[in-house]
């Protein structure tokens, strides 16, 4: 059952308020050039978002010592299809909600800028470019890419985003199968140390994600959507945060230990989790949207840097104590 949340007017809803396309004042259906409808498609693959993922599926390739480059080339292929196309089907799937939300209402879909029909297209495209180039690497990279699909469609959008607060811990799964892929296309198997990196970008995904909730917690409010910030006070908000930081440092810490390298990628990144948690304490002592956006903005880059990091730290594996004591002077 949805967790009670209330409309600006203190009245329980259960459900959006406006449904896709019924009196939003969008403007008809753009017929807008073939150009303009593929720029709106790529916009609905997110190419922010779906280049940070790319970043931790290619980062984590090279983290297992990979660099082959007719592999790389399908890499890239197989995070922008797989990671673009299963956005634009969250998209479609999620139009109503996209409807409500200020932020989202001028997304492509829910301002006509392409049709239905034509995003569900895009969105297979994409998936079947996407699943073809895995299947040209490994099995294993072929099943992190329908993995990362299920959880984000079947189990994310479909099943618990509007039903639980605690909907993006299974949501994080999906993303987290980009950087699994990755350590997969380089070993030809699903290994322990795929899994801490994948682990590892779960763990920061409640940053990542709860923080802009509560920052946009007026829209997740209006859609109906039971983001646990929306619900929970901010001082609980900060605390789940601040665990899943530590146990961030415990997985870059234990990759360390069992891989045998990353030193330089756990000192960096867990000097910005510090940081972080440094700015998290002050959010929960003056819980403003202001502060909660600059954490937003800072926090977003930290898992982009380890996923830098740890291909340099392969490199010079076996060198960094020298490395290390050249930095700070010894």
């Amino acid at each position: 059952m949805l967790p009670a949340i209330y409309d600006t007017n203190n009245k329980f809803v259960t459900e959006p308020a406006y449904k896709y396309g019924e009196n939003l004042g969008v403007e008809e259906m753009n017929t807008g050039s073939i150009a303009a409808r593929v720029k709106a498609i790529i916009d609905m693959t997110k190419p922010l978002q779906t280049f940070l993922l790319m970043v931790t599926m290619i980062g984590g390739y090279l983290a297992a010592g990979a660099s082959n480059l007719r592999v790389l080339s399908l890499l890239l292929l197989v995070g922008y299809s797989s990671i673009g196309g299963t956005t634009v089907l969250n998209m479609y799937l999620e139009r109503d909600i996209d409807a409500v939300m200020e932020r989202t209402r001028g997304r492509p879909l829910p301002s006509n800028k392409v049709s239905e029909w034509e995003t569900i297209f895009s969105a297979a495209a994409l998936l079947v470019i996407g699943v073809y180039s895995a299947s040209l690497i490994n099995e294993y990279v072929v099943f992190t890419v329908l993995a990362g699909l299920y959880f984000d469609i079947i189990i994310y959008t479909n099943l618990v985003k509007r039903r639980t607060p605690f909907n993006i811990i299974l949501g994080g799964i999906a993303g987290s199968m980009p950087a699994l892929g990755g350590w997969a296309a380089a070993r030809g198997s699903i290994e322990l140390g795929g899994i801490i990196l994948s682990a590892s970008v779960m763990l920061w995904i409640p940053l990542h994600i709860w923080i802009l909730a509560y920052y946009l917690k007026d829209d997740y409010l209006r859609a109906s959507i039971p983001m646990f910030p929306v619900l929970a006070s901010p001082v609980k908000t900060a605390t789940y945060i601040k665990a899943s930081l530590y146990m961030l440092m415990l997985s870059v810490a234990s990759f360390m230990f069992t891989q045998g390298y990353g030193v330089i990628a756990f000192i960096v990144t867990s000097t910005l989790i510090l940081r972080a948690l440094s700015i998290l304490n002050k959010f929960a002592s003056n819980p403003d949207k202001n502060m909660a956006f600059k954490l937003y903005k800072f926090a977003s880059p930290i898992i982009g840097v380890l996923f830098i990091l740890l291909p340099l730290d392969h490199v010079f594996k076996g060198y960094e104590c020298i490395i290390l004591k050249i930095l700070v002077g010894g």
